[in-house]
């Protein structure tokens, strides 16, 4: 179980790129993952199903790009991670075997080394909730990678039992466009400003789940189920 989670871990948060920092924290009955960049513009918050007993009470993954590039020595099924202790008995890395009896150590990070701190989200009242079909998402992080290029921005509006994303404007120096994302029979208050980035790098780690968005006035987060974890992405409105 501990190697599934590597790499589940190495792929829907490490592997974004945009964080420098994982807080490991256990409790009662899962563990739970905590990421967010400086500028706070997308927190993963992901919990596993079942609770990760391996792993120490608190800790820290750091050096993200070479952890993701470790984990992917050992994606065989017949390699293996387990833990390792120090000379006080406290388990401080990740010792990864190979089916030649090859290994490599991550070091765990000390919490109290780390900028990343505990992080919940108590929640918002959200206004629309769906579950997009997969060629609207597809199709949803090509219009926003083309957009971004000129407005980092786009809103989220609805419009007769649709959920209405509209891109550029006086923004995108005059070029705009209009999606029809969903349907819906919710209703939201005013139109929500979202950062492209933030909900393109949400979307696109759902590939293997169905994703949920949910939308309000000032967060919108995309969750999905990778089957061993469920991954929330949250991201402040940019109103």
């Amino acid at each position: 179980m501990l190697k599934d989670i590597t790499l589940d871990i190495a792929k829907n948060i490490a592997g974004l790129g945009l964080f420098e920092e994982i807080l490991v924290e256990q409790e009662e009955d899962t563990t739970k993952f905590t990421a967010y960049p400086e500028d706070n513009l997308l927190t993963v918050l992901a919990n596993s199903k079942n609770k990760v007993s391996e792993l120490p009470d608190k800790c820290g993954l750091l050096n993200l790009g070479f952890y993701v590039g470790l984990t992917n020595l050992y994606k065989s099924e017949d390699s293996n991670a387990a833990t390792g202790t120090n000379n006080k008995s406290e388990i401080d890395r990740l010792v990864f075997t190979g089916k030649d009896n090859n290994n490599d150590e991550f070091r765990l990070t000390p919490t109290n080394l780390m900028k990343t701190k505990s992080r919940s989200f108590k929640g918002t009242a959200w206004e629309v909730e769906v579950k997009p079909a997969a060629n609207k998402i597809s199709e949803l992080v090509q219009r926003g990678t083309l957009y971004a290029s000129i407005d980092p921005n786009f809103v989220a509006s609805t419009d007769n039992g649709k959920l209405v994303f509209t891109f550029g404007g006086a923004q995108g120096g005059g070029h705009s466009g209009k999606f029809i994302f969903a349907d819906t029979n919710q209703t939201l208050k005013r139109p929500v400003t979202l950062s492209i980035q933030a909900v393109l790098t949400a979307f696109k780690q759902c590939s293997q789940g169905t994703p949920e968005l949910k939308l309000s006035e000032k967060a919108t987060s995309v969750s999905f189920d990778s089957g061993l974890i469920k991954y929330e992405y949250i991201t402040p409105s940019q109103n």
